[in-house]
Formats: C-alpha cells, structure tokens, sequence
C-alpha cells in the first residue's frame, strides 16, 4: 500500500500546487495532466485491491474510499472555479467589443 500512499500524496501536493496558480498560466495544464496520469495509476491500485489481488484490511479500504469522495470533491470546486473564470472573461470580452462598437459609432 505503500505506493497507493505516495501516489495519493502526489495528487493532493498536485491539488495544492493546481489551486495556487492562476488558470491562464501554462503551467496549470501540465498539472492537470499530471493529475490525470496519477488518478489513472491509482485507480489500477483500487481496482487490484477490488478483486482481491492486493490485501488490505477494511478500515483501509474505507480510507481510500473517503480519499476518492475527497478528490472528487476537489476537483469538482477547481473545475468550476476554472468554468466561472472562463465565463466572466468571456462576458468581459463582450462588454470590451461592445464599448469599442460604441465608441466607433461616435
């Protein structure tokens, strides 16, 4: 198990690291890819200790399951607070093209 904790650790460092940085930053999209990867590593790990090929005891399992609730927790805020963004720079830009539609018919 003591891989599933490092990949674990490494999600929530990379959670911390997605939500200090600014969304328009190149940086983020790495991050999130790297997200990705370790959630895919990780999910080999549950599925290996669903079917009984990696043994661990009940209070564990219970453990990663609250770990999964609360990685999709988080990742559910950061990817709103990245759609909320992406929608008030849109409206920005429309109210930016309507001041500059205005000011040309002047």
């Amino acid at each position: 198990m003591s891989e599933l904790d490092s990949i674990n650790q490494l999600i929530i460092n990379l959670f911390s690291e997605i939500e200090s940085i600014p969304a328009e930053n190149e940086k983020s999209d790495n991050l999130v890819s790297n997200l990705h990867e370790l959630f895919q590593k990780r999910q080999l790990f549950i599925e290996k200790i669903i079917n009984n090929e990696l043994s661990v005891d009940e209070k564990a399992l219970r453990e990663q399951i609250d770990l999964t609730n609360q990685f999709s927790n988080r990742a559910q805020a950061i990817s709103q607070n990245r759609k909320d963004l992406l929608s008030i720079g849109k409206s920005n830009k429309r109210k930016i093209q309507v001041y500059k539609t205005i000011d040309s018919d002047r």
